[in-house]
């Protein structure tokens, strides 16, 4: 039985049932007596066993609808998500070798102060290369990314560092995690790693997913 078969067999149930009793004039008075099996008509009964029937079987329909869409859904989700990520890594890629053709090697994993204290990371150095957003020139590159002069930036989500299969989670005064690493054997410490200096650059991973462990992009 198709929706529209139950529909149309619904219809003419509801249309014989209006002939057989029809509503009685407004200007009189209607005694509502309680159903039960000795004033129900044999006829009325059948025809409601049959809509109720007819009714299980539309909603059964849309339950199994249901079934076969959501899943479907949240598949098409996922893979949207797992584009959108594999987008990101390919666009903080290109931005790394741009950054590597203006200044004829990769940025640093993060710059250190002597005496430890964290500067800014390679995230940073990389934002003009990859959209021409003007937060790169708000930050105050003299002052660690924590200070107060540039903790309001990265107390900010920034998209092409967020991976979307990763829910963001981020209570108030904290900042937004990196769900991306470097490879902290060309993007290390205080490093300068010319691109001519690396023997396996065209198989060689420079950013990949986390799955925990994050840490602020900034």
């Amino acid at each position: 039985v198709t929706m529209g078969q139950a529909q149309a067999e619904l219809k003419t149930i509801f249309a014989q049932l209006e002939r057989e009793y029809p509503v009685p004039n407004k200007g009189r008075s209607v005694v509502l007596l309680p159903l039960n099996e000795s004033n129900i008509n044999p006829v009325f009964r059948g025809l409601l066993v049959k809509a109720g029937g007819l009714m299980m079987v539309v909603v059964g329909l849309v339950l199994l609808i249901a079934c076969v869409l959501i899943p479907a859904i949240q598949q098409a989700r996922d893979a949207a998500r797992r584009t959108q990520s594999r987008n990101n890594l390919k666009q903080i890629g290109l931005a790394l070798y741009n950054y590597a053709d203006t200044f004829q090697g990769l940025p640093p994993g993060g710059t250190f102060h002597a005496d430890g204290r964290a500067h800014h990371g390679w995230m940073t150095s990389t934002l003009p290369y990859i959209d021409s957003s003007p937060i790169y020139m708000w930050i105050d590159f003299n002052q660690p990314w924590d200070s107060a002069a540039n903790a309001g930036i990265f107390a900010s989500s920034y998209t092409a560092y967020h991976n979307p299969r990763i829910p963001m989670t981020v209570g108030a005064w904290e900042y937004f995690p990196a769900h991306y690493s470097a490879n902290s054997h060309v993007l290390g410490p205080n490093s300068f790693v010319k691109l001519d200096d690396i023997s396996t650059k065209s198989r060689m991973m420079l950013v990949g997913e986390l799955r925990s462990s994050f840490v602020p992009w900034g």
